[in-house]
């Protein structure tokens, strides 16, 4: 299994909304599943990539993700990795942010703002914990 794909699955579940609109709860129902086929040992890559690019939003949000060391999510990324050309600074910056993840292995949550408590996984009920980058 590449868990690079497995982490974008993770990452992408809190962005699916505001990438697919009313498809979302459909997606997210469909990459828990191959998480949880994943952690239980079936190697699901290739469904995962295959669904991952099942819309050029969720294709290239995913790709954004990847080429991230960190696997960030597009918003979180220095200014200076965007795709597009922001206003000149003095120096690139990053955002800090934690990342939380499911303690089951299926879902990823980045805190951006430190008084937001993160929210429950939306697969198992469960209060996320801080991870490693």
């Amino acid at each position: 299994m590449d868990e690079d794909v497995l982490d974008v699955a993770r990452t992408i579940r809190p962005y699916l909304e505001q990438l697919v609109g009313a498809d979302a709860p459909e997606y997210d129902r469909r990459i828990a599943e191959l998480l949880g086929s994943a952690q239980g040992g079936r190697d699901a890559d290739d469904e995962l990539m295959s669904l991952l690019s099942g819309s050029a939003e969720l294709h290239a949000w995913a790709a954004q993700v990847l080429a991230d060391e960190w696997h960030r999510p597009p918003d979180l990324q220095p200014v200076s990795e965007r795709t597009y050309d922001a206003l000149p600074t003095p120096e690139p910056t990053t955002v800090s942010a934690r990342k939380f993840r499911c303690p089951q292995g299926d879902y990823v949550w980045w805190r951006r703002f430190v008084d937001r408590d993160p929210p429950r996984c939306p697969s198992h009920d469960t209060v996320l914990v801080p991870c490693d980058r």
